[in-house]
């Protein structure tokens, strides 16, 4: 039978929003991360499934001094994440729980968003560091075509060679970085709830378009 897929859609402007003045810096300095660090961005759920420690060590073996984790959230894998971050010597911060008001500056504190996860279903995460300008560097998997784009918005990687690569590409060039920037605020755009509204009218419309015609037949 037919089969259509519609993103969630993201309430775009609340991720948007400009900060403060002197909002990202004042966190800069609370949670101790130099002005020098590239910031590497996990926000999410402390679990198993989302394959935290995978991700820790490709970080950890792309050997960059240059780069800080930044762990926004909790879960119930939270201490063993953090003694394996340090156990592999990574620079690391972990904040917690942050109200759901100032999410979007943490969002904005990243320079890029990371994950290795292997369990997304809709990727929200996704959704919400692209529309705050924040590039994604995923594991390659089929939910995120069209979210991810390779070397626009981000990567999708498929080792951790690759992702070793894709995080020395990004660390090392700053036009680049800007440019992937731009690139996350304008890919959001298709996954808005406005978009997602209009995609799940047109749907609505054309499966009563082509329920019409049988219906007429029967009469």
């Amino acid at each position: 039978c037919r089969i259509e897929v519609i993103p969630t859609g993201v309430d775009l402007s609340f991720y948007r929003r400009e900060s403060q003045p002197g909002r990202l810096e004042a966190l800069r300095r609370q949670w101790g991360i130099p002005e020098d660090k590239t910031v590497l961005l996990y926000l999410g759920r402390m679990a198993k499934e989302k394959n935290l420690e995978r991700l820790i060590d490709q970080i950890a073996a792309a050997g960059r001094r240059d780069v800080t984790l930044l762990l926004v959230g909790d879960g119930p894998d939270r201490e063993e994440v953090l003694d394996y971050a340090r156990e592999k010597g990574l620079d690391v911060v972990f904040t917690g729980m942050v109200p759901h008001g100032e999410v979007a500056d943490y969002y904005r504190l990243g320079d890029l968003f990371v994950t290795a996860s292997t369990s997304e279903t809709q990727g929200l995460t996704y959704f919400e560091a692209l529309a705050a300008g924040v590039p994604v560097l995923c594991r390659r998997d089929p939910c995120v075509d069209g979210v991810v784009e390779d070397g626009i918005n981000g990567w999708q990687y498929d080792s951790g060679e690759d992702f070793g690569r894709c995080l020395s590409s990004f660390c090392g060039d700053k036009v680049l970085r800007e440019r992937m920037r731009a690139a996350a605020r304008e890919s959001s755009e298709k996954f808005s709830a406005e978009a997602f509204g209009a995609a799940a009218e047109r749907l609505y419309a054309s499966v009563q378009e082509a329920a019409m015609p049988a219906a007429a037949g029967e009469r």
